[in-house]
């Protein structure tokens, strides 16, 4: 995030206009409001149910706000969305909500734990998947594996 993202907060879309360190806050532009400050976990970030006015509900699975996108898990498939079309969730049967988007099958692009360690999914064929995951051993070793496993020893994170 830098000065002049648009990212999507609880409040709706905000232009960042100003990073304070000393503070921890956000200085952000609201389309309501010139000036406004916030504490950065205000901002929406991956595994937070949202609202998309065309798509539906969806988790977002990762966040580019330089760019103004986020990319949502929804029960049908992943989609990037801009920001402006994104709303968090709010309603009463939002975990009712969460839970139909994450039992929804396993798509490429998920980012899963298997017993091998966590990864991401790169290909599925009938119930296997094929897993791709950076293994660290020590600070300084890691290597990248592809693992195939069952899609049932495979749990969805964000």
């Amino acid at each position: 995030m830098q000065v002049g993202s648009t990212v999507a907060t609880a409040f709706g879309p905000a232009i960042v206009t100003a990073l304070r360190a000393a503070d921890n806050k956000l200085e952000v532009s609201f389309p309501w409001s010139s000036q406004s400050s916030l504490s950065p976990d205000v901002v929406l970030g991956p595994g937070q149910l949202v609202k998309c006015g065309l798509l539906g509900v969806g988790v977002i699975r990762s966040t580019d706000y330089t760019r103004g996108f986020c990319h949502v898990r929804f029960p049908f498939g992943v989609g990037i969305v801009l920001v402006e079309h994104i709303r968090l969730e709010t309603s009463s049967i939002a975990s009712r909500l969460r839970y139909i988007v994450l039992q929804s099958p396993l798509r490429v692009g998920d980012r899963v734990v298997t017993p091998f360690g966590c990864g991401t999914v790169l290909r599925r064929r009938g119930s296997v998947l094929m897993v791709d995951m950076s293994l660290s051993q020590s600070s300084t070793l890691e290597s990248v594996i592809t693992a195939f496993v069952q899609v049932q020893q495979a749990a969805l994170t964000f």
